[in-house]
């Protein structure tokens, strides 16, 4: 499953039809309110409407085909099967006064409106069809979260997905091409897909809520000494991306390769031998790339940790949340030195995974700046052929965004482990983010010899 930039979406030619969950009657309240990401985004939602009628769009469209011609009733079916499963996808949430309250579909109400969006004649055109439905189709406040579509041209179909990032994790998207994929064939066989009993966001979310009651000290004071060390700030990316202070530019999308899966695991094999996991290896090639690079010898960042209760369950909502971690590189250090650093670094902020990011940034004081900080993720995504078969053609895109900083998220499939960066779209920035590839993957292969 490939990262493309929305401009490189080749979204193909052909009829496009589109379904978005309609309501037959008012969902019922639930007792489950936002989670803490869910209601900061609904927060400012609501401020930037407010304040200028519209909203930063926030969404993620995933693509991947299928052969044949298209059978309308059979994937109207399996989108409204794979709906019903995932509960995230039957939320919206409404303004009560100054909170927001959350209503949820029945699975057994699930019920999807066609539209009939006619010919598109060229990728162009098909691409700026799908723009204008995600971005209608994804209001945080009011609408469902997702809208689907499907591209029926001479060489196949095309559906997509389009999710707002309130309600959906990446990690989701992969859930998505997969269980589609499955429901759609077992609905033209006319057999079971069987899938897996998904996981449930809603649960989740009140069991986040359920939490707060727990003593967050101790988790923000770490992140405040955090941010103090870092200049009184959450830490930027460690590389001068060539923006100034407060100016916001268009930001772009690339997908780096690192390494094919071999020298994955051989790498993954070092990693353990010399005192650490797989990330921490990564962080630790990141940190000695900026030394050389003229960056800091403290080396500080933020990394997303998968919060699903059980993560063999097929999970779709946001399961995302941040810690801090932060180490040295000694002067002459070499990288097994760095990676022992790195995963005691790793095993220490582990204990902050339950206390909300969103959470803390409120609790924060006001002289610590939150603008610009930087996220380095890593996520294993082997589990499934579907995502990964070349003949599914998966790809995902984003609503186009401005900003200064810069954000990697480094995910392993079973055909080898990618950086895929979002970076300002100017020289400088795309300079340095390949220097920054160039050099964990430099640091990592030497140390196996490959």
């Amino acid at each position: 499953m490939r990262m493309v930039r929305l401009s490189e979406l080749d979204a193909g030619h052909g009829t496009l039809t589109a379904w978005r969950l309609s309501e037959t009657a008012p969902a019922p309240l639930s007792p489950a309110p936002p989670a803490h990401n869910q209601e900061l985004r609904l927060q400012q939602a609501a401020h930037e409407r407010a304040a200028q009628g519209s909203w930063s769009r926030r969404w993620h469209l995933t693509a991947f085909h299928l052969d044949g011609p298209l059978s309308p009733g059979p994937l109207e079916d399996a989108l409204s099967d794979f709906v019903r499963r995932h509960s995230t996808l039957r939320s919206r949430f409404s303004a009560e006064g100054d909170t927001f309250v959350r209503h949820v579909m029945p699975p057994a109400d699930v019920s999807l409106s066609r539209l009939d969006l006619g010919v598109c004649p060229d990728s162009d055109a098909a691409r700026a069809a799908l723009v204008h439905l995600a971005d209608e189709g994804t209001d945080p406040l009011g609408r469902y979260p997702c809208v689907f579509a499907a591209l029926s041209g001479p060489h196949g179909t095309t559906v997509f997905m389009a999710a707002d990032h309130l309600h959906v994790d990446m990690h989701s998207h992969v859930v998505a091409v997969e269980e589609i994929h499955r429901l759609y064939e077992a609905r033209l066989r006319g057999t079971d897909a069987g899938l897996p009993g998904p996981g449930d966001h809603v649960e989740f979310a009140l069991a986040e809520r359920a939490r707060d009651a727990g003593d967050v000290d101790a988790a923000l004071a770490h992140w405040v000494a955090f941010a103090r060390a870092a200049g009184d700030r959450l830490p930027p990316f460690p590389l001068d991306l060539g923006v100034a202070p407060g100016e916001d530019v268009p930001l772009t999308q690339e997908l780096l390769p690192l390494f094919d899966e071999e020298t994955a695991d051989a790498v993954e094999s070092w990693c353990w031998a010399n005192g650490g996991m797989f990330l921490p290896g990564l962080l630790a090639a990141a940190a000695l790339t900026v030394v050389e690079l003229g960056g800091s010898r403290a080396f500080r960042t933020i990394i997303p940790m998968q919060t699903r209760p059980d993560p063999k369950a097929p999970a779709v909502g946001w399961y995302v949340n941040g810690v801090p971690i932060a180490f040295d590189v000694p002067e002459g250090a070499g990288l097994d030195l760095v990676v022992r650093r790195a995963q005691a670094a790793f095993l220490e902020v582990r204990r902050l995974r339950d206390a909300p990011i969103e959470r803390i940034q409120r609790l924060m004081p006001s002289d610590i700046r939150q603008d610009r900080a930087s996220w380095f993720s890593y996520l294993d995504l082997r589990g499934g052929r579907g995502p990964w078969d070349p003949r599914r053609q998966a790809r995902v895109t984003s609503s186009a965004r401005n900003g200064g900083g810069g954000d990697v998220w480094i995910n392993r499939t079973p055909d080898g482990t990618v950086l895929q960066a979002r970076y300002p779209d100017v020289p400088a920035a795309r300079a340095a983010m390949r220097a920054y590839r160039a050099g964990i993957a430099r640091h990592l292969t030497a140390a196996v010899g490959r």
